[in-house]
């Protein structure tokens, strides 16, 4: 109950139900991981005439999927966060920042998932989803550089308020009994 008058806006149930926050990290890493690889081995430069060449000609096809997959998760598990902070009545006061930095967020992903879509949709049709070749090297670098940094310093802020308004438990030291 101290804990509560110092903090009033901590609440036991974040505590509970965090796990959609670390999901979206975690995702969040896959895609960063996946998405470093993808662009170190198939730059707009040697991107395949479509997905499926990707797939035969090396195994970068499991890691393309595997960006796919992380990156589908993460808009989900964003929604579903989102979702649950307002259920739970942490969008407002004290923790009204937090969550405009969460909608920031989830701004960042929807506009991560559709270039990205945009991207891999053009590569099956050949170009950058029908974009004309010059907008495919801008698209490119708005998806893979400044869209990720966005969402990694946005990621940082959003999970350093957490802590602060009480959301995620503070790092604590190990005794080494």
């Amino acid at each position: 109950m101290d804990d509560e008058r110092a903090n009033p806006g901590a609440s036991t149930l974040p505590r509970r139900t965090w796990a959609l926050g670390v999901l979206a990290c975690l995702c969040l890493a896959v895609l960063g991981a996946s998405g470093v690889v993808l662009m170190l081995f198939v730059g707009p430069q040697r991107v395949p005439a479509d997905v499926i060449d990707l797939h035969q000609a090396s195994s970068l096809g499991v890691v393309h999927d595997l960006h796919r997959w992380a990156a589908d998760a993460l808009v989900v598990v964003t929604w579903l966060h989102l979702l649950r902070v307002v259920l739970h009545g942490a969008h407002r006061p004290p923790r009204r920042r937090n969550w405009t930095l969460g909608v920031g967020l989830l701004v960042l992903t929807m506009g991560l998932a559709t270039s990205g879509v945009m991207l891999a949709g053009g590569s099956i049709r050949g170009s950058a989803g029908g974009l004309p070749p010059a907008a495919a090297q801008p698209l490119y670098v708005l998806h893979g550089v400044i869209l990720p940094l966005a969402m990694g310093l946005l990621t940082w802020f959003h999970l350093r308020w957490a802590r602060r308004d009480g959301g995620l438990p503070a790092a604590t030291a190990v005794d080494a009994d």
